[in-house]
């Protein structure tokens, strides 16, 4: 994992590095209204979000209490990303048979994306650094879209006769 102290908005970095993530709330966010429902100094947070200064770091649990104040699950993603896991929300409830058809065509969209990404970043011949957050940005959401179908259509498994037939 990189934790480079230069520039942490790199595309590159912001996949895979929380403190990057983090950094991007700044641009995202309003600070000063974040910090008061924290109960922080605004200048102080300005400062923890800012990686390039060094004076203030955030810590763990502000970046907990940023992740559920924000709903926004960005830092942790980062974070397990780039110590090579993939994280797949649970569904909360069971779909209907129209939304499976929409979870099913989602995941055709996400795979459309990555193919768009990969042609695009080889139009001129080269694959930028740039080019490759993007395809590995489609090439992760085409991937949890197929997960979340999975774990959608595992919620729709009940017992039936043919059960004894079949093991696990």
């Amino acid at each position: 994992m990189k934790l480079s102290k230069v520039n942490k908005r790199k595309p590159e970095q912001v996949l895979t590095c929380p403190l990057a993530a983090a950094a991007t709330f700044i641009d995202e966010f309003n600070v000063s209204d974040m910090a008061r429902m924290l109960g922080k100094n605004a200048k102080t947070l300005l400062g923890k979000l800012n990686n390039d200064n060094e004076q203030n770091r955030l810590y763990l649990d502000e970046a907990i209490q940023i992740t559920n104040l924000t709903n926004d699950h960005r830092i942790p993603l980062a974070w397990v990303t780039g110590l090579g896991y993939l994280t797949v929300s649970i569904p909360q409830s069971n779909l209907s048979d129209e939304e499976l058809s929409d979870q099913l065509l989602t995941v055709q969209e996400r795979v459309g994306e990555l193919s768009r990404a990969i042609r695009l970043g080889r139009a001129d011949g080269v694959i930028s650094r740039k080019d490759y957050a993007d395809i590995k940005a489609a090439n992760l959401s085409a991937i949890v879209a197929l997960l979340q179908l999975e774990r959608e259509i595992e919620t729709m498994v009940r017992s039936s006769p043919d059960d004894e037939e079949f093991s696990e």
